[in-house]
């Protein structure tokens, strides 16, 4: 096993050597905070109620109306299953 002032200088660690070339922990920290600070702050719509979208994607994977129906009264699921 190589000791860490050698492990820099062996030939793996070397372009076109098995290991990545070794960055700096600074210069990650940097492009992290970068990256950060392009992001968006706070969410511009809240978060869907539970069962609020359940209809709709029941639709689209085959269900029917009839069906959603019966799941809704069994309370299988929960939230506005009206038909559009």
């Amino acid at each position: 096993m190589l000791r860490p002032p050698r492990s820099g200088t062996h030939v793996q660690s070397e372009p076109g050597g098995l290991l990545p070339p070794r960055r700096r922990v600074v210069d990650v920290e940097v492009r992290r905070l970068r990256m950060l600070a392009r992001q968006p702050q706070h969410a511009h719509q809240a978060a869907p109620a539970q069962g609020e979208h359940s209809a709709e994607i029941l639709r689209e994977t085959g269900f029917s109306d009839a069906e959603i129906a019966t799941l809704s009264a069994d309370g299988t699921i929960v939230g506005d299953v009206s038909t559009d």
